[in-house]
């Protein structure tokens, strides 16, 4: 599995804030700021990206919007969603596919590192995941 991890947030000091703690890892992280930016990267037929770290509320869009975009290009690619409103919140108002791991905000590098660990060994691809869905995947938020 490819380690090139894209993070898609509204904020451009994600960037900064998770450089300051960024343990040794083999994850590659590129990030983008807004949607736009995020589809752009992931367009480049060279990007080979395994993980797709974005915000769940991602203007004029949504997260899931850009994991369906992306999807295509990265039939494997495994999404991590993250938000500062509550899990439970985002799933009732059908934002958060209910399966979907989720990672709640703020949070630091080595949070979001286990978390990708966790991903890379148990959890499904956004396409099995869409394609595949029971309510017996539904598995508690990382």
């Amino acid at each position: 599995m490819d380690l090139r991890v894209l993070i898609a947030e509204e904020d451009a000091e994600l960037k900064t804030y998770h450089g300051r703690d960024k343990p040794e890892t083999d994850y590659e992280f590129v990030y983008a700021v807004g949607f736009a930016e995020a589809v752009q990267l992931a367009s480049d037929r060279d990007a080979r990206f395994g993980f797709l770290v974005t915000d769940v509320l991602l203007n004029p869009f949504h997260g899931r919007d850009l994991a369906n975009r992306i999807v295509g290009s990265f039939p494997h690619i495994k999404v991590l969603f993250m938000g500062n409103q509550s899990h439970r919140v985002l799933r009732s108002a059908g934002l958060l596919p209910p399966a979907a791991p989720f990672l709640h905000k703020p949070f630091n590098a080595l949070q979001l590192v286990k978390c990708l660990d966790e991903l890379r060994e148990n959890a499904l691809s956004w396409l099995d995941l869409i394609l595949f869905h029971s309510e017996s995947l539904d598995q508690a938020p990382l």
